[in-house]
């Protein structure tokens, strides 16, 4: 007894392979770039672009919380230049180290789980993560790619 799905994808290929799926003057390969290009651009619409910035001597474990731990020090080192009172920058020094004691630790421990994990991929992806190695890199369509596999 056949399948279902065998029989049902068999009638889809018997219908597109037809000549009534499109008008004559219209080919496949176009009405392929029309649906990619709508596709892109509902895309570009509807999810927001950002810029992240990487610096390459960013340690790894610097992320959202301490940047705004630093920032939120700086406000208070200015705005106690001003008043006097420089009790606010003294906190907001120490929540940046509480910030950066507490990212440190958080990294370790996703470290520590990768090492742990029974495969030679998770552990050479931590090793490449420790050490920063990219790895071997390929330029194509001017969109730099990784020889290697990330995921």
């Amino acid at each position: 007894m056949p399948c279902v799905m065998s029989l049902v994808k068999e009638k889809l290929c018997r219908y597109c392979d037809s000549s009534n799926v499109l008008p004559r003057h219209i080919t496949l390969n176009k009405f392929t770039e029309a649906v990619v290009g709508f596709i892109g651009k509902l895309v570009d619409d509807t999810i927001p672009r950002i810029t992240i910035k990487k610096f390459s001597n960013q340690k790894p474990w610097v992320d959202r919380t301490i940047r705004e731990a630093l920032n939120s020090r700086t406000a208070a080192y200015n705005a106690g230049i001003i008043s006097g009172n420089m009790d606010e920058y003294k906190s907001a020094a120490y929540g940046v180290r509480r910030a950066v004691r507490e990212a440190k630790r958080r990294y370790g421990k996703k470290l520590e789980t990768q090492f742990q994990q029974s495969g030679s991929r998770s552990l050479w992806q931590g090793l490449r993560m420790i050490t920063g190695l990219q790895g071997p890199t390929l330029w194509a369509d001017g969109v730099r790619m990784s020889l290697w596999r990330t995921s």
